[in-house]
């Protein structure tokens, strides 16, 4: 598989997955962790023990149960005891979605079930997560849905698309974006420069390349009207917003619930968010109160209790951690529990 069509593809997973691993909400107490030693890759527990022993080329985060590995350039999936259950056999592996996951043999994309077995025969030249029963596939130059059994129910028909949520998801037409139900109809019509994925029943949008962002509902309704420099999707009841250059937060009324004061701003999960103050990040609960001060020179949100968070100490060959990737670098990455104290962390 070429490098640039694996770095596209890995990349719409990466972000997507993400996303609707933390939509499920819920924490999981026996959740495993990837981590890295001596270039092979484990998995660890909440309290930063190690339960699969690093012994895999490359890996996976888990999802239902099952977490993709590679073992002599092919990969396959295990279970939580380290077990291999789907044999090393493709030449590119991602987590599961609904049951399915995106697999590659050559050069093509395609899908198997938790059995192993292959649902959708690969055939896509690119492809990514099922979301609300749809997957978002490239078929030469465009961009369409497919089923669970490989029917494409929104023909290959845009230069690219956004993943289905909350059942509708953004495409442009004529440099536009608008949004499509699961059948392909539109229903709120394309007008926007940019819009974002639905959650909590609002999507965040903007109108020209130089205007302010704001927020509409399912019925394209702007309901929190455009003001803000910047914004990002609702999670857990409030948004990220820039306002004059500092990011704060608002309600689903567009209510400003915590001032705007951080450098940057992400979403919250798990009652926390992370938040950039001069140049270092640190997390704060729904109140706006900082609980983990800023030390950190990168963060991601909390799943499952822990958060990945980095930490650089000069120039070097890089640092790569699960979601995290910065060149030029080096220093430590690892897992902190919600006090800030690290349960694991890498060799450096």
């Amino acid at each position: 598989m070429s490098a640039n069509k694996r770095i596209l593809a890995s990349l719409i997973l990466l972000i997507g997955w993400v996303s609707s691993i933390f939509a499920q909400g819920a924490t999981r107490p026996n959740a495993l962790f990837l981590m890295v030693h001596d270039g092979k890759s484990g998995y660890l527990n909440r309290s930063g023990r190690i339960i699969i022993r690093p012994r895999f080329s490359e890996a996976g985060h888990f999802s239902e149960g099952l977490a993709p590995i590679e073992v002599d350039s092919k990969w396959g999936y295990i279970n939580s005891t380290g077990r291999i259950v789907i044999k090393p056999q493709f030449d590119d592996a991602d987590q599961f979605s609904e049951g399915f996951a995106r697999i590659a043999i050559g050069e093509k994309f395609g899908y198997i079930n938790r059995a192993g077995k292959r649902t959708i025969e690969p055939q896509f030249d690119v492809s990514s997560y099922f979301a609300d029963g749809l997957a978002l596939v490239k078929v030469k130059e465009h961009w369409g849905f497919v089923d669970k059994v490989g029917k494409l129910v929104v023909e290959p028909q845009f230069d690219f698309a956004n993943e289905f949520s909350e059942g509708l998801a953004a495409v442009p037409v004529d440099g536009k974006l608008g949004y499509i139900d699961r059948s392909g109809k539109f229903v709120i019509k394309p007008q926007f420069f940019l819009a974002g994925e639905f959650h909590q029943g609002l999507a965040v949008v903007a109108l020209e390349s130089n205007s302010e962002y704001g927020f509409i509902d399912k019925q394209g309704r702007m309901v929190i009207q455009p003001r803000f420099t910047k914004a990002d999707d609702f999670s857990e009841g409030v948004a990220p917003v820039e306002v004059r250059g500092k990011w704060g937060y608002v309600d689903v009324a567009g209510n400003i619930v915590i001032g705007p004061q951080f450098d940057h701003a992400g979403r919250f999960s798990e009652g926390l968010a992370p938040v950039e103050v001069n140049g270092k990040w640190g997390f704060i609960d729904l109140t706006g109160s900082m609980k983990v001060k800023p030390k950190f020179d990168e963060a991601l949100r909390f799943q499952n209790g822990l958060a990945i968070v980095v930490e650089i100490n000069g120039a070097g060959g890089g640092i790569a951690a699960p979601g995290i990737s910065i060149s030029d670098v080096s220093g430590r990455w690892g897992y902190i529990n919600r006090k800030g104290r690290y349960i694991w962390q890498s060799s450096g």
